[in-house]
């Protein structure tokens, strides 16, 4: 034996334990997951490492030692339970998109009606205008847990480079970030755009937003200027 200890797990590594734990532990009681659906994980761009949740575990008892590391090739770094069975999802996106370090994959029901019915949910209000995309897309189907899902993820990228956001046929959501709270919170846009498009055919007569409505309001809110700083109390 050589004697030699492992690396230590690099500190930014160790930085993205706390925020996927807390985005797992937020699946279920914001409506995305249910029982161990889903899952979430992010990347360290300067090592590669992942940090993703595991797999078959309960959210309502996870805790951070849950959580594992693994290196690009989805190799086990660290971790007492095996990784998600998304895990090569989450290889193919990255290994695809350098300017992804986060990824969040819901069950969430209004989304998931969409994309078993494998209609795209259009742009009908401004939660929509962070896809990327005029619609989220629905990517051909691909058997989960398999590397097939990764290619069918990778297959529609290729058409939709702008997508931040897209449908798993007969599946779920993937929402794609810079940081974990950046992908939950366009995972949970896309349910409520999905949701409220869905209440709107019960009523009938929606309105689909143009594209070019919605560029005018992407490039609009990009566009706000800072707010002037008060001189108050000074006189």
């Amino acid at each position: 034996m050589s004697g030699r200890r492992a690396p230590a797990i690099p500190d930014a590594v160790e930085a993205l334990v706390q925020p996927v734990l807390a985005a797992a532990c937020r699946l279920l009681p914001d409506g995305l997951a249910t029982a161990t659906s889903g899952n979430v994980s992010a990347r360290d761009p300067a090592s590669g490492l992942i940090a993703v949740t595991p797999s078959g575990r309960a959210y309502a008892s996870m805790v951070a030692g849950d959580i594992a590391i693994v290196d690009p090739a989805g190799r086990l770094v660290r971790g007492p339970y095996r990784p998600t069975s998304e895990l090569p999802l989450h290889l193919a996106v990255y290994g695809a998109q350098p300017d992804v370090d986060a990824i969040v994959h819901t069950h969430s029901p209004y989304a998931a009606a969409f994309a078993v019915a494998r209609r795209p949910i259009p742009f009908v209000c401004n939660e929509g205008m962070f896809a990327g995309t005029p619609r989220v897309e629905v990517a051909e189907f691909g058997m989960p847990s398999t590397p097939d899902l990764g290619r069918a993820a990778l297959a529609l990228l290729v058409r939709f480079p702008a997508a931040r956001t897209f449908l798993l046929a007969n599946h779920g959501v993937v929402a794609l970030g810079r940081s974990v709270p950046a992908a939950y919170d366009l995972a949970a846009q896309v349910e409520w755009e999905a949701r409220i498009y869905h209440l709107a055919l019960q009523i009938g007569g929606v309105h689909v937003l143009t594209d070019a409505q919605f560029e005018e309001m992407r490039g609009h809110y990009a566009a706000l200027p800072p707010v002037e700083r008060s001189p108050w109390p000074k006189r």
